[in-house]
């Protein structure tokens, strides 16, 4: 049997980083929606308790997803980390 080619570990790397940062934005949006006091309380927030979703805390997660994405489309299109 033929040992793995650097293209193909390479590959299985990519695709390693991004399910690995694919798990940790759903982790994210899952601890979001059960229980998005966890957010507001890291975030030293007072919120009311009719406010189930602060608009802070949204915005907040939103601006890690959006680095997520990032970092993915980094990998995805192979750019350089220096």
């Amino acid at each position: 049997m033929k040992a793995p080619t650097h293209h193909f570990s390479r590959v299985r790397l990519e695709i390693a980083v991004i399910a690995f940062f694919i798990f940790a934005a759903l982790s994210l949006l899952m601890v979001y929606l059960a229980a998005p006091a966890i957010y507001a309380h890291s975030l030293a927030l007072t919120s009311s308790p009719t406010d189930r979703y602060p608009v802070p805390v949204t915005l907040f997660l939103v601006g890690i997803l959006a680095g997520i994405a990032l970092l993915i489309l980094g990998v995805v299109r192979h750019w350089p980390l220096r």
